[in-house]
């Protein structure tokens, strides 16, 4: 059964992945994170276009940056995350803007669809 067709009347549906072209995997290749990041939280993991390929018309999907630069600085300097990632709104607007709308580049890739819809 597919997910749109188990939704009742005009229900909706959210989907978040990992994004494999995380930033720190695809433009900074932080070793460190590297490690981290297959580690087997997830039993797939997907690209945007991969997502874009299986939904179709079905859904949206968006890139999604969750972490912001503060988290990315520490993975780069220390090769560790941070226990309490601060967040420099500002900042963090900005830089996550870039690597999603500039670079096309996110940790994180989100699907909303609805029941038999089609975008």
């Amino acid at each position: 059964m597919k997910i749109d067709e188990s939704l009742v009347q005009n229900g909706i549906f959210v989907l978040e992945v990992p994004n494999r072209e995380d930033p720190l995997l695809s433009l900074y290749k932080n070793k460190a994170y590297d490690n981290f990041y297959w580690y087997p939280y997830h039993s797939y993991f997907y690209n945007f276009q991969e997502i874009e390929n299986m939904f179709g018309l079905r859904a949206r999907v968006y890139r999604k940056q969750r972490y912001g630069i503060i988290n990315h600085l520490r993975w780069i300097l220390f090769g560790k995350p941070g226990n309490i990632n601060f967040n420099i709104p500002i900042l963090d607007n900005i830089y996550k803007y870039i690597l999603v709308k500039v670079f096309k580049k996110s940790d994180t890739i989100v699907v909303i669809g609805r029941e038999n819809a089609r975008y």
